[in-house]
């Protein structure tokens, strides 16, 4: 037979208020937290502002008279439209500015002087270098990205001068363009 052991009320009360007190404890202390907080991050490298493309500006042609006889000057819309290009990848948020110079036009000897050119509806004053610069467009906005300026008769043409001693060629120069960050009006170098 086996022998029972006494269990005494106070051996009692203290098992059960270890047992009560392990019921009522809080659960969580015995768990793992279940969320958590980490960081997502990215970096954006900056790019490079670009001037892509321009077009060769060939306007119709002028008769002879036209230019012997004119009282001051000819107009001589684009006859082959064109566009200008920029790519603005800076992401600095700056903006731009895009001049041009435009130089007479020659055929050999022969001179054909420009009384102004218009690029996108602004006058560009001609000089022997070209140097002498207007900006003909101008995104101080700092819209980023890839812009296109499409040019046409309806806002580019050229102007010449009257001169009675003109002769018939094939008459070119250049129209220099500077492509500058943050607006500003650039000067030839």
């Amino acid at each position: 037979m086996k022998k029972l052991s006494k269990i005494g009320p106070l051996s009692l009360l203290a098992s059960l208020s270890l047992g009560l007190f392990a019921l009522v404890s809080p659960i969580s202390s015995v768990y793992a937290d279940t969320t958590g907080t980490s960081t997502a991050s990215v970096g954006v490298d900056a790019g490079t502002l670009s001037l892509d493309s321009v077009p060769d500006l060939a306007f119709t042609s002028v008769g002879v008279g036209d230019i012997a006889n004119a009282t001051s000057t000819v107009n001589s819309p684009l006859d082959t439209a064109g566009s200008i290009q920029v790519t603005d990848d800076t992401g600095s948020g700056d903006g731009w500015s895009l001049a041009a110079g435009v130089t007479d036009l020659t055929d050999g000897d022969n001179t054909l002087d420009v009384s102004s050119l218009t690029v996108n509806d602004v006058s560009v004053t001609p000089s022997t270098d070209g140097g002498t610069l207007s900006t003909v467009w101008d995104n101080s906005a700092s819209t980023g990205g890839t812009l296109t300026q499409a040019l046409s008769s309806t806002n580019t043409s050229i102007t010449l001068d009257q001169d009675t001693n003109v002769l018939a060629g094939a008459y070119s120069g250049s129209v220099n363009w500077v492509l500058t960050a943050n607006a500003s009006i650039p000067t030839a170098g």
